[in-house]
């Protein structure tokens, strides 16, 4: 009978010992989580991210709580993710910056790949070449002709160290058109002059772009996206014209400090996907001007990251571009 009680217990010791780790993990989340969205509150990266975060804070039945810290180019807030503790309890929501500011900016004291692990992408929103009604062009190749006839005449509106100059300069290099690049504060100011027709071409994210591109008050050239978007089907690619090589197509998504136990970044990782199913989430991200992706694992955006880091840094470093 003393045989058969310590086998019992030897039995039930090891039982528990094997589930503490998914005991572990199945208890996450036990306590808010914080998400930084290292850009200015009601922007479109913090729409986004409040989209996702509201839909898996009411599937987990646990507070989320989005956090935005603009500043420096976003590098105030991707600091902040950095600096805190990698216990899945801190999310960073990115954009375009995250892979462009460590070979942009000095202030960018870390490494989008060896600091920080990915948890999934929300969408993309594709770089659009778009014009004043006033310039006879229809085709991206009309622009590039007339660039090209005319150097330095074509008016290019960008905001310095922004994906709006990296696809002005992608452009270039790929075509040979010679713009005249014009410096703005930000895209509000370019979309205003590109309707008076004060200048003549920009790129623009899809989600700042659409609303005055449907409106009629300025036109659409092409988009970066891999096929036509679903919210411009009559635009094509730079694909199409013969520029597949110039084609930027940022994206948004989180990423938490390298780190956190793998068992974390896998369970959010698999929520966010579910999440990203769900019908009245994709709507709303379609709205906000997402083209919607494939479900990613934490490996894939890893690889996403790399791959960005890595042509961002080759066109900075070849356009010379410096904010700092």
């Amino acid at each position: 009978m003393r045989h058969l009680t310590t086998r019992f217990f030897a039995v039930l010791l090891t039982a528990v010992a094997i589930a503490s780790p998914a005991l572990s993990q199945s208890a996450y989340p036990s306590k808010p989580i914080r998400v930084i969205v290292p850009y200015p509150a009601g922007g479109v990266v913090d729409l986004f991210a409040r989209v996702v975060t509201n839909a898996m804070a009411k599937r987990w039945s646990q507070s989320i709580v989005v956090e935005p810290r603009p500043g420096a180019s976003s590098n105030i807030g991707t600091l902040a993710a950095l600096r805190s503790e990698p216990d899945g309890y801190t999310w960073l929501m990115v954009g375009p910056s995250f892979a462009a500011n460590p070979s942009l900016s000095k202030d960018a004291a870390w490494n989008p790949m060896k600091d920080f692990v990915g948890l999934g992408v929300v969408g993309y929103s594709p770089m659009i070449i778009v014009a004043t009604e006033k310039l006879p062009v229809k085709t991206l190749r009309d622009v590039v002709e007339l660039a090209k006839a005319k150097p330095k005449e074509i008016t290019a509106g960008t905001m310095n160290g922004s994906s709006s100059q990296f696809l002005l300069e992608a452009l270039k290099h790929a075509s040979g058109a010679d713009f005249l690049m014009v410096p703005y504060a930000g895209a509000p100011p370019i979309v205003a002059d590109l309707i008076n027709g004060n200048v003549q071409i920009t790129g623009l994210p899809l989600t700042v772009a659409l609303a005055q591109i449907q409106s009629g008050r300025i036109k659409a050239i092409a988009s970066g996206s891999a096929s036509r978007s679903s919210l411009l089907p009559d635009v094509p690619t730079f694909a199409e014209a013969g520029y597949a090589e110039a084609a930027l197509i940022p994206w948004y998504g989180f990423v938490a400090p390298r780190g956190t136990p793998a068992a974390i970044i896998h369970q959010i990782n698999n929520e966010m996907n579910e999440v990203l199913k769900l019908p009245e989430v994709r709507e709303q991200l379609v709205k906000l001007g997402a083209e919607l992706v494939r479900p990613m694992t934490s490996a894939d955006v890893d690889q996403l990251i790399k791959s960005d880091t890595e042509r961002y840094s080759t066109l900075i470093k070849r356009a010379n571009i410096k904010v700092n």
